[in-house]
């Protein structure tokens, strides 16, 4: 019952935000509001992976991929504030939904073993997807950005 209700929570958190970014997205426009939504949604899929770890009572090296992949693109704006820039793509919103969904049913006792390997390679290829994405577009943009000075 636990981790259904974590899960819940977890997935309306990531789906309000999706719809916020999508919205922030259309009319290109960032407020302040939007970036502090998009750090605790951050924050809210860290938390829910801890509490998976806590609830299944294992903690295997693709959950922590996950997290690690996840946050070390957080570091890096945190690191280089002034030289980075969102990814305005419709479809990098639903990455962090798919992985907290995926993570979720990875978890679930019901499901076999094999099943459960396939969830997990898929939440870390979306994972790397996403990390991949962020830290090249930061770079290209960082690239053009010079390039125009």
């Amino acid at each position: 019952m636990m981790l259904w209700s974590i899960s819940i929570i977890a997935t309306t958190s990531i789906i309000i935000s999706t719809i916020e970014i999508w919205l922030t997205e259309k009319v290109q426009y960032s407020s302040a509001f939007s970036q502090q939504l998009e750090r605790q949604i951050n924050g809210v899929l860290f938390f829910s992976i801890a509490l998976f770890i806590y609830a299944s009572g294992k903690v295997s090296g693709w959950v922590i991929a996950i997290g690690v992949i996840n946050h070390a693109t957080l570091f890096y704006t945190l690191i280089f504030p002034n030289h980075y820039k969102k990814p305005l793509k419709s479809w990098y919103p639903f990455l962090r939904l798919g992985m907290i969904i995926i993570i979720t049913l990875a978890l679930l006792p019901i499901i076999t073993s094999q099943i459960a390997l396939g969830f997990i390679l898929i939440s870390l290829g979306l994972c790397l997807a996403a990390g991949a994405t962020e830290i090249r577009f930061s770079l290209v943009y960082n690239h053009i950005h010079k390039i125009r000075k």
